[in-house]
């Protein structure tokens, strides 16, 4: 009889050594206490869905926020355009293609050019002219939204906006010899909001304003970064805009 009153207390005892081992594992561990609010010397790890606690109102006005500056990390061209419609890019055209030398059509730069005759000037050939359409065709099936195109004076950079985006704003400060400083300024601005910039230049200036040296036609995305800089974050040849979706 007293050996049976003796096992029956040596399990009790031994059950109250593991529930209080169990309790202590608990706290430690962040386990819920009780009604499962959390134990109080724990911080309970939020999940990917409880992180967020906005209303829909909330996350709408969130996204109404200005874009500006613009993301300045390297875009893949299939994102580019979300980020282009989103707007705060500059996108810096080096004119399309034009006649080399050995082409019947071929005029370089005359030393007395005429900015108003394009006779004295290099002019786009055939190949840049389709380069320059095929861009526009692109433009107008992505629906970005430019507030500003913007060219030199030189002919083969007018022609190139016009066929790209049928608009253009000519500017000596983008002539082919003209100083850097209209070209860095523009694109080192911060643009509104659902706007970007498009610009059509030279070689001589984009590669003096940004060290990029553009084949005819190609484009950089330029990203403003609201202090005076700049950060390319994509390039784009005439072709491969159909591949930006």
């Amino acid at each position: 009889m007293m050996k049976a009153i003796l096992l029956r207390l040596s399990s009790v005892v031994a059950a109250s050594i593991v529930a209080g081992a169990v309790a202590a594992t608990a706290c430690n561990s962040g386990d819920t206490g009780p009604a499962g609010s959390p134990s109080p010397n724990t911080t309970p790890a939020l999940s990917p869905a409880s992180t967020s606690t906005r209303s829909p109102s909330q996350t709408a006005a969130l996204s109404a926020l200005p874009a500006t500056p613009a993301a300045r990390r390297p875009l893949a061209l299939p994102e580019l355009a979300a980020a282009l419609r989103a707007g705060g890019y500059v996108v810096l055209f080096r004119h399309a293609r034009t006649e080399q030398p050995g082409s019947p059509a071929f005029t370089d730069d005359s030393p007395n050019l005429d900015i108003n005759d394009c006779s004295t000037q290099r002019p786009l050939n055939d190949d840049g002219r389709a380069d320059a359409r095929a861009i526009g065709v692109e433009m107008a099936r992505l629906a970005l939204p430019f507030a500003r195109v913007v060219s030199s004076e030189y002919c083969r950079a007018k022609e190139t906006a016009m066929l790209a985006f049928g608009r253009d704003e000519p500017l000596a400060g983008l002539d082919a010899n003209a100083p850097a400083d209209t070209l860095r300024s523009l694109i080192s601005t911060p643009l509104a909001a659902g706007t970007n910039l498009a610009i059509v230049a030279h070689a001589t200036g984009i590669r003096a304003a940004t060290d990029l040296i553009l084949e005819e036609g190609e484009a950089a995305i330029i990203a403003p970064d609201g202090a005076g800089g700049f950060t390319v974050v994509a390039r784009v040849k005439p072709r491969e805009w159909t591949l930006v979706r």
